[in-house]
């Protein structure tokens, strides 16, 4: 997902861990759009346009029963509440409270409001859109539809459409507003994923996004 930095972000020192998971990136349709099956169900959410956030609850410790850990797309993060990734994590308890329950379940979100995208948000506050959840105990992807049920709609990237594939039609989600109540600016495209999870041979997970014309040429005028 896209990457940008936020109003009030700030310097937060990168934390070691003595466990490894993996970072965050969607592949393009244009280039993989073959992985799709024609008439498949499938889900096309919006593509927030915001910093990159993961959240997990890992047991490292037997002594302390475990800790929670906070990272951008690349790096995990020293416990600091004074910073953009753990403020997220303070106004999103929700979150937390999951982590908790579920030890080893990545979350994955975007962090809005952005310098440029606000998606309704002051900057008093941050909200975290979650897109993804990975459980490393058994290195497997929610189906979005369980995401939603964990989280609630109010919580997640919202959902533009549930519908079955056809190439022809998929472009014409991925142009128009934002579809977050109160932003009142265009969306930054979509993201497009099989209603049930399943990977490609030879590609791996079957995920992709198209970046809406608007928003690059909303880049091409900065």
């Amino acid at each position: 997902m896209a990457i940008t930095h936020i109003r009030r972000i700030q310097v937060s020192e990168q934390e070691t861990t003595g466990f490894t998971v993996p970072s965050y990136d969607v592949d393009a349709w244009q280039r993989y759009k073959h992985l799709f099956k024609e008439g498949e169900e499938i889900w096309i959410t919006e593509k927030i346009h915001g910093s990159n956030i993961r959240f997990v609850w890992m047991e490292t410790d037997p002594l302390s029963g475990g800790r929670m850990y906070v990272g951008s797309h690349y790096q995990w993060k020293k416990q600091d509440y004074s910073t953009t990734w753990w403020k997220a994590l303070q106004d999103n308890p929700h979150i937390e409270e999951f982590c908790r329950a579920c030890p080893g379940a990545v979350v994955y979100g975007e962090i809005v409001p952005t310098q440029k995208f606000k998606y309704g948000m002051t900057k008093d506050k941050f909200k975290v859109f979650i897109f993804d959840v990975l459980d490393t105990n058994i290195d497997s992807w929610q189906n979005f539809g369980d995401i939603l049920n964990l989280f609630g709609r109010e919580n997640c990237v919202p959902v533009i459409t549930k519908d079955v594939y056809h190439e022809k039609d998929i472009r014409k989600c991925s142009d128009g507003p934002s579809t977050v109540s109160g932003a009142g600016h265009i969306r930054e495209g979509i993201v497009i994923r099989p209603v049930e999870e399943r990977s490609d041979p030879r590609f791996g997970r079957v995920i992709l996004k198209i970046v809406s014309v608007a928003y690059l040429g909303s880049k091409s005028s900065e």
